[in-house]
């Protein structure tokens, strides 16, 4: 499980229905893993159960709270994961029913459903309405009755009201599915939502058709885009892209346009390319076409002085052509310079041409070699670009 650094503390600002959460590292565990928590990012405080927690009958969690007032109506959230698939295949059948067993003081024990999640990470939130609780001291015990009854335990959220009033990103780490099904938005518990998932998905649905139209395929769906709270985040950038979707700073997320086109570049490559032509060509594509033609409403390209920079860094390529540079960046922002806006749709185009004939395999996460990219870039460009690439020192190393 992913570690990271994030503590939910109770009642929380904002909060209104919560009256309390208690994360499961305060509470006394008691299981055949041992007492060492497990970390994620996903969790709202940080720690979860031991690993396999609830997979031997009679596994418990155990914590007491203090009521300063009497709750008439409340009702207790377990906020869990579970991923049926994964325990089958490593560690055999799941029990016949997936239940734990809930105690308050000493009442008859409530049956709490805990079913699949979909994966260790994703935390969702299964509740149970309590007695009256009056003012004072109460004990809480949560047991596994059956064997591999395995549950990832995170924190217990003690609360009034209806469940789909609470925060959503306490309620689950996916807190939407797009209309189009192209996308999923999952978040830490402590996301600040700067933006309307249905305005964010908007964006990413006209970023998907325009790089769907440029390119010519598609990654696989659904693409999930993760926010990250900045307390969890430890990357120096403020996005990234990897085989698990996008993911963003949140605070940063509302003015990140760049950061949206680069990182969804990424992900519609689907691993055709090698590492030097990849980041090369997105950066090469998000400032020349994607900003400029998604979201015309910010600076025009000639006012911004990044935008000035790659014009002249492609200058310098074009005008010296005897010359070599370290930059490869430099070198695709002369390939766009020169040929103009359509030159990589061209490219893209061919590329998918030539893996249907059969005269390329452009199976998804096979890398196309050197001499394949200058063959198909050149018949997008109408002239031999070899000359252009090989100006890149690291041109010869490269396979």
């Amino acid at each position: 499980m992913p570690a990271a650094v994030i503590i939910l503390l109770a009642p929380v600002a904002g909060f209104g229905q919560v009256i309390r959460v208690d994360e499961i590292k305060t509470c006394k565990v008691t299981c055949e893993a041992g007492a060492t928590l497990q970390d994620t990012i996903w969790a709202s405080g940080r720690d979860v159960t031991p690993a396999y927690w609830g997979r031997k009958e009679g596994d418990s969690v155990e914590w007491t709270i203090e009521l300063k007032r009497a709750e008439p109506e409340p009702r207790l959230g377990i906020r869990y994961s579970y991923a049926a698939e994964h325990y089958r295949r490593v560690s055999g059948p799941e029990a016949a029913r997936r239940v734990l067993l809930l105690t308050v003081d000493d009442g008859e024990p409530t049956e709490v459903a805990v079913p699949d999640t979909g994966w260790w990470d994703l935390f969702e939130l299964t509740s149970v309405a309590l007695p009256p609780l009056p003012a004072g001291r109460h004990r809480f015990k949560l047991v596994s009755p059956l064997a591999h009854a395995t549950t990832n335990l995170d924190c217990f959220v003690l609360y009034r009201g209806k469940a789909r009033a609470l925060p959503p990103t306490l309620r689950a780490t996916q807190i939407a599915e797009s209309p189009s099904r192209r996308f999923v938005l999952k978040t830490t518990p402590n996301t600040p939502l700067k933006m309307d998932h249905e305005e964010l998905f908007d964006h990413f649905d006209r970023i998907y058709e325009h790089y769907r139209k440029y390119m010519g395929w598609a990654p696989p769906t659904p693409v999930s885009i993760h926010l990250i709270e900045p307390a969890c985040w430890d990357s120096g950038a403020t996005a990234f892209q990897n085989q698990w979707g996008v993911f963003f700073r949140a605070d940063a997320l509302p003015t990140e346009q760049g950061n949206w086109c680069h990182e969804m570049t990424h992900m519609f490559y689907c691993a055709h390319f090698p590492g030097w032509f990849d980041e090369s060509s997105v950066k090469t594509l998000t400032t020349f076409n994607w900003v400029p033609a998604l979201f015309p409403a910010h600076e025009k390209p000639e006012d911004n002085p990044y935008y000035r920079q790659c014009v002249a860094e492609a200058r310098a390529v074009l005008d010296h052509p005897q010359q070599q540079f370290d930059s490869i960046d430099a070198i695709q922002y002369a390939i766009r310079v020169k040929y103009g806006a359509d030159v990589f749709r061209r490219f893209f185009h061919l590329c998918v041409q030539a893996g249907e004939k059969g005269e390329i395999d452009f199976t998804p996460g096979r890398h196309l070699t050197k001499g394949e990219i200058v063959r198909y870039m050149s018949r997008a460009a109408g002239e031999d670009v070899g000359p252009i690439y090989r100006q890149w020192r690291g041109f010869a190393k490269v396979p």
